[in-house]
Protein backbone atom coordinates (compact mmCIF):
# COMPACT_ATOMS: atom_id res chain seq x y z
CA UNK A 1 0.00 0.00 0.00
CA UNK A 2 0.83 3.93 -0.53
CA UNK A 3 0.73 6.82 1.89
CA UNK A 4 1.05 10.41 1.20
CA UNK A 5 4.70 11.51 2.49
CA UNK A 6 5.11 15.29 4.18
CA UNK A 7 5.33 16.57 0.72
CA UNK A 8 2.05 15.16 -0.49
CA UNK A 9 3.39 12.34 -2.67
CA UNK A 10 2.75 8.83 -2.55
CA UNK A 11 5.29 6.58 -1.31
CA UNK A 12 4.95 2.69 -0.73
CA UNK A 13 4.94 1.19 2.45
CA UNK A 14 5.09 -2.08 3.87
CA UNK A 15 4.80 -4.81 1.39
CA UNK A 16 3.93 -4.69 -2.53
CA UNK A 17 0.96 -7.06 -2.18
CA UNK A 18 -1.90 -4.50 -3.17
CA UNK A 19 -4.48 -5.84 -4.73
CA UNK A 20 -5.58 -4.71 -8.34
CA UNK A 21 -7.72 -1.73 -8.40
CA UNK A 22 -11.65 -2.81 -10.00
CA UNK A 23 -15.17 -1.78 -9.63
CA UNK A 24 -15.68 -5.64 -8.18
CA UNK A 25 -13.23 -4.71 -5.30
CA UNK A 26 -14.90 -1.27 -4.64
CA UNK A 27 -17.99 -3.29 -4.59
CA UNK A 28 -16.21 -5.86 -2.02
CA UNK A 29 -14.89 -3.15 0.14
CA UNK A 30 -17.95 -1.43 0.07
CA UNK A 31 -19.59 -4.45 1.61
CA UNK A 32 -17.70 -4.74 4.17
CA UNK A 33 -17.71 -1.40 5.49
CA UNK A 34 -20.99 -0.09 4.91
CA UNK A 35 -22.26 -1.27 8.52
CA UNK A 36 -19.75 0.18 10.52
CA UNK A 37 -21.77 3.45 9.63
CA UNK A 38 -24.62 3.18 12.19
CA UNK A 39 -21.63 2.73 14.48
CA UNK A 40 -19.01 5.57 13.90
CA UNK A 41 -21.86 8.58 13.19
CA UNK A 42 -25.23 9.72 15.39
CA UNK A 43 -27.52 9.85 12.34
CA UNK A 44 -30.81 11.40 13.12
CA UNK A 45 -33.67 12.64 11.34
CA UNK A 46 -32.11 16.15 9.99
CA UNK A 47 -28.83 14.91 9.55
CA UNK A 48 -27.17 15.97 6.40
CA UNK A 49 -27.00 13.91 3.65
CA UNK A 50 -23.63 15.51 2.84
CA UNK A 51 -22.70 15.14 6.67
CA UNK A 52 -23.03 11.27 5.88
CA UNK A 53 -21.57 11.11 2.53
CA UNK A 54 -18.45 12.32 4.47
CA UNK A 55 -18.24 9.86 7.09
CA UNK A 56 -18.54 7.22 4.50
CA UNK A 57 -15.52 8.99 2.73
CA UNK A 58 -13.80 8.11 5.48
CA UNK A 59 -14.69 4.72 6.55
CA UNK A 60 -13.93 3.81 2.71
CA UNK A 61 -10.28 5.30 2.77
CA UNK A 62 -9.67 3.73 6.05
CA UNK A 63 -11.08 0.36 5.09
CA UNK A 64 -9.07 0.29 1.74
CA UNK A 65 -6.26 0.68 3.65
CA UNK A 66 -6.17 -1.66 6.34
CA UNK A 67 -7.35 -3.97 3.68
CA UNK A 68 -4.42 -2.90 0.81
CA UNK A 69 -6.78 -1.56 -1.47
CA UNK A 70 -5.58 0.99 -3.82
CA UNK A 71 -8.62 2.83 -3.70
CA UNK A 72 -8.76 6.87 -2.89
CA UNK A 73 -12.02 8.21 -2.32
CA UNK A 74 -12.34 11.86 -2.95
CA UNK A 75 -15.61 13.15 -1.41
CA UNK A 76 -17.50 15.77 -3.81
CA UNK A 77 -15.58 15.29 -6.88
CA UNK A 78 -15.42 17.27 -9.54
CA UNK A 79 -16.92 16.11 -13.53
CA UNK A 80 -16.83 19.07 -15.22
CA UNK A 81 -19.76 21.55 -13.83
CA UNK A 82 -21.20 19.22 -11.26
CA UNK A 83 -19.90 17.33 -8.63
CA UNK A 84 -20.56 13.76 -7.78
CA UNK A 85 -20.87 12.99 -4.26
CA UNK A 86 -17.65 10.24 -4.05
CA UNK A 87 -15.09 9.49 -6.92
CA UNK A 88 -13.18 6.48 -6.63
CA UNK A 89 -9.53 6.43 -7.78
CA UNK A 90 -6.73 4.00 -8.26
CA UNK A 91 -3.62 5.48 -6.28
CA UNK A 92 -1.35 3.24 -8.42
CA UNK A 93 -2.16 5.40 -11.15
CA UNK A 94 -0.32 8.95 -9.41
CA UNK A 95 -0.27 10.89 -12.95
CA UNK A 96 -3.75 10.91 -12.77
CA UNK A 97 -4.01 12.16 -9.55
CA UNK A 98 -2.32 15.97 -8.01
CA UNK A 99 -1.89 16.46 -4.47
CA UNK A 100 -1.11 18.91 -2.25
CA UNK A 101 -0.79 19.09 1.76
CA UNK A 102 -2.36 21.65 3.17
CA UNK A 103 -0.69 23.89 6.24
CA UNK A 104 -2.37 21.52 8.93
CA UNK A 105 -0.46 18.55 7.36
CA UNK A 106 -3.88 17.65 5.72
CA UNK A 107 -3.66 15.79 2.07
CA UNK A 108 -6.10 17.25 0.15
CA UNK A 109 -6.73 15.07 -3.69
CA UNK A 110 -7.02 16.95 -6.95
CA UNK A 111 -8.57 15.15 -9.98
CA UNK A 112 -6.92 15.19 -12.21
CA UNK A 113 -7.92 12.58 -14.94
CA UNK A 114 -11.22 10.20 -14.67
CA UNK A 115 -12.28 7.79 -11.52
CA UNK A 116 -12.25 4.14 -11.94
CA UNK A 117 -15.95 4.69 -10.42
CA UNK A 118 -18.30 6.70 -8.68
CA UNK A 119 -20.56 6.63 -5.78
CA UNK A 120 -23.93 8.43 -5.61
CA UNK A 121 -25.44 8.49 -1.65
CA UNK A 122 -29.39 9.06 -0.97
CA UNK A 123 -31.12 9.63 2.27
CA UNK A 124 -34.51 7.49 2.66
CA UNK A 125 -36.65 9.16 2.93
CA UNK A 126 -35.14 12.46 1.61
CA UNK A 127 -35.77 15.05 3.12
CA UNK A 128 -38.14 18.41 1.96
CA UNK A 129 -41.31 18.31 0.78
CA UNK A 130 -41.93 16.23 -2.90
CA UNK A 131 -38.57 15.02 -2.86
CA UNK A 132 -39.42 11.31 -1.99
CA UNK A 133 -38.96 9.74 -5.27
CA UNK A 134 -35.71 11.28 -5.13
CA UNK A 135 -33.53 8.11 -5.55
CA UNK A 136 -35.02 7.81 -8.47
CA UNK A 137 -35.67 10.62 -10.40
CA UNK A 138 -35.82 14.17 -9.47
CA UNK A 139 -39.55 16.78 -9.75
CA UNK A 140 -37.64 18.92 -11.59
CA UNK A 141 -36.05 17.22 -15.34
CA UNK A 142 -34.13 20.58 -16.12
CA UNK A 143 -32.00 19.78 -12.59
CA UNK A 144 -31.55 16.30 -12.64
CA UNK A 145 -31.43 15.64 -9.12
CA UNK A 146 -32.85 11.74 -8.97
CA UNK A 147 -29.95 9.06 -8.48
CA UNK A 148 -31.04 6.91 -11.47
CA UNK A 149 -31.73 9.40 -13.45
CA UNK A 150 -28.18 11.44 -12.95
CA UNK A 151 -26.31 8.52 -14.83
CA UNK A 152 -28.95 7.20 -17.04
CA UNK A 153 -28.66 11.15 -18.45
CA UNK A 154 -24.77 10.95 -17.98
CA UNK A 155 -25.04 14.03 -15.69
CA UNK A 156 -23.06 11.62 -13.40
CA UNK A 157 -20.29 8.74 -15.08
CA UNK A 158 -20.34 9.94 -18.15
CA UNK A 159 -17.19 7.84 -18.83
CA UNK A 160 -18.38 4.89 -16.65
CA UNK A 161 -20.04 1.17 -17.69
CA UNK A 162 -20.64 0.90 -14.07
CA UNK A 163 -21.72 3.21 -11.31
CA UNK A 164 -22.65 2.38 -7.65
CA UNK A 165 -25.66 4.24 -5.35
CA UNK A 166 -25.91 4.34 -1.32
CA UNK A 167 -29.04 4.49 -0.02
CA UNK A 168 -29.10 5.54 3.81
CA UNK A 169 -32.26 3.98 5.51
CA UNK A 170 -33.22 5.72 8.20
CA UNK A 171 -37.17 4.49 8.81
CA UNK A 172 -39.06 1.37 7.57
CA UNK A 173 -37.35 -1.82 6.31
CA UNK A 174 -35.17 -2.72 3.28
CA UNK A 175 -37.63 -4.60 0.94
CA UNK A 176 -40.27 -1.59 1.95
CA UNK A 177 -38.24 0.41 0.21
CA UNK A 178 -36.67 -1.66 -2.93
CA UNK A 179 -40.98 -2.33 -3.33
CA UNK A 180 -40.98 1.69 -3.40
CA UNK A 181 -38.00 2.17 -5.98
CA UNK A 182 -39.37 -0.75 -8.67
CA UNK A 183 -42.75 0.67 -8.29
CA UNK A 184 -41.65 4.25 -8.93
CA UNK A 185 -39.48 3.02 -11.89
CA UNK A 186 -42.82 1.00 -13.29
CA UNK A 187 -44.62 4.07 -13.45
CA UNK A 188 -41.82 5.82 -15.10
CA UNK A 189 -41.77 3.39 -17.55
CA UNK A 190 -45.11 3.30 -17.97
CA UNK A 191 -45.69 7.21 -18.20
CA UNK A 192 -42.52 8.90 -18.93
CA UNK A 193 -42.78 12.57 -19.71
CA UNK A 194 -39.21 13.20 -20.44
CA UNK A 195 -37.73 13.22 -23.79
CA UNK A 196 -34.21 12.89 -22.47
CA UNK A 197 -34.41 10.09 -20.92
CA UNK A 198 -35.55 6.12 -21.46
CA UNK A 199 -37.50 4.35 -18.25
CA UNK A 200 -37.87 0.65 -19.02
CA UNK A 201 -39.31 -2.25 -16.80
CA UNK A 202 -35.20 -3.10 -17.16
CA UNK A 203 -34.38 -0.49 -14.79
CA UNK A 204 -35.64 -2.22 -11.68
CA UNK A 205 -34.05 -3.26 -9.41
CA UNK A 206 -32.85 -6.42 -9.06
CA UNK A 207 -31.46 -8.56 -5.46
CA UNK A 208 -27.80 -10.25 -4.80
CA UNK A 209 -26.80 -11.77 -2.57
CA UNK A 210 -25.36 -10.86 0.99
CA UNK A 211 -24.83 -11.94 4.48
CA UNK A 212 -25.67 -8.86 6.45
CA UNK A 213 -29.85 -8.42 7.35
CA UNK A 214 -28.87 -4.54 7.50
CA UNK A 215 -27.62 -4.25 4.15
CA UNK A 216 -29.62 -5.30 0.56
CA UNK A 217 -27.43 -5.39 -2.54
CA UNK A 218 -28.54 -5.02 -5.74
CA UNK A 219 -27.99 -4.17 -9.45
CA UNK A 220 -29.76 -2.94 -12.05
CA UNK A 221 -29.30 -2.36 -16.14
CA UNK A 222 -30.00 0.60 -17.13
CA UNK A 223 -30.50 2.29 -20.70
CA UNK A 224 -28.56 5.72 -20.99
CA UNK A 225 -28.78 8.95 -23.37
CA UNK A 226 -26.65 11.29 -23.87
CA UNK A 227 -26.96 13.66 -26.83
CA UNK A 228 -29.59 11.04 -28.50
CA UNK A 229 -26.40 8.16 -28.08
CA UNK A 230 -28.07 5.59 -26.37
CA UNK A 231 -25.73 2.73 -24.35
CA UNK A 232 -26.45 1.37 -21.30
CA UNK A 233 -24.93 1.64 -17.88
CA UNK A 234 -24.86 -0.80 -15.10
CA UNK A 235 -25.74 0.35 -11.36
CA UNK A 236 -25.06 -0.97 -8.17
CA UNK A 237 -27.45 -0.68 -5.58
CA UNK A 238 -26.42 -0.72 -1.75
CA UNK A 239 -29.55 0.18 0.62
CA UNK A 240 -28.13 0.06 4.30
CA UNK A 241 -29.91 0.72 7.70
CA UNK A 242 -28.24 3.71 9.61
CA UNK A 243 -30.60 4.10 12.45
Amino acid sequence: MRSINQKGQFSPIGNSNVKPASVDSVLKLLEEELPKLRKDITITATTNENKINEELCLILGRGSRRKEYPFIFIHETNEGKRRVDLGVFDSMKEEEIQTHVTATGTAIYKQGKKSLCVIEGKRLPTLGSGREKEYVTGIDKNKATGGMERFKKGKHGKHLVQAIIVAYVQEDSLNLWIKRINNWIEDLALNNTDSEIIWTISDKLKRRITQNTDLAKLVSKNKRLVSTIEDEITIHHFLVMVV
